[in-house]
């Protein structure tokens, strides 16, 4: 029971940093559209 324990809480861990790189990508997407709406 104690290693599924652990497996769960390592699984939740690695999708809680996926979502955030996904995020930070999704703002560096947004960054880059900005910066090339802005120059000409």
């Amino acid at each position: 029971i104690c290693s599924q324990v652990i497996a769960d809480g390592v699984n939740k861990s690695t999708n809680i940093v996926q979502a955030v790189e996904d995020g930070i990508g999704q703002m560096r997407n947004i960054a880059r559209q900005k910066t090339k709406c802005m120059c000409p």
